[in-house]
């Protein structure tokens, strides 16, 4: 990738390890190396997926507010770029955030942002799991 080797790239993928190991500390080291280094180059799409996986290692770590911060970035770059992928997987992690932080009418608002983001599979499934966990709640609007 132009010279910049492969560290960004074992960064990124020891991330996600790390993430799905539940060293959620440890993968947001390695995110934020990785997105430096991703944003540097002008990688967007590695650059938004690094971060969308960002929030959620944030998000596990119970650093909710800055997993909101991270996804807001995703949703704003990738309206720059015309991309609806990461956008709608930042919007339900946002969901998924707000859920965990007891703002219920944010975590609608952001579930269904993903509907209207992406009519997919993927939008539909996450727009689901979202509403569903509210609706054990007793959320409004859902």
């Amino acid at each position: 990738m132009r010279g910049d080797g492969p560290g960004h790239l074992v960064a990124h993928w020891s991330a996600l390890h790390a993430l799905f190991c539940g060293a959620t500390a440890e993968a947001i080291g390695l995110y934020l190396r990785a997105a430096r280094v991703h944003r540097t180059h002008g990688h967007h799409a590695a650059q938004l997926t690094c971060l969308f996986q960002l929030a959620m290692a944030q998000t596990y770590d119970g650093r909710r507010d800055d997993a909101l911060k991270a996804c807001a970035r995703v949703v704003e770059m990738a309206g720059q770029h015309g991309e609806r992928w990461n956008k709608a997987s930042a919007l339900w992690l946002s969901g998924l955030a707000h859920f965990h932080l007891g703002r219920l009418g944010s975590a609608v608002d952001a579930a269904n942002g993903v509907l209207e983001r992406i009519l997919d599979t993927l939008g539909v499934h996450s727009r689901t799991q979202v509403v569903s966990w509210l609706h054990t709640h007793e959320a409004p609007r859902v």
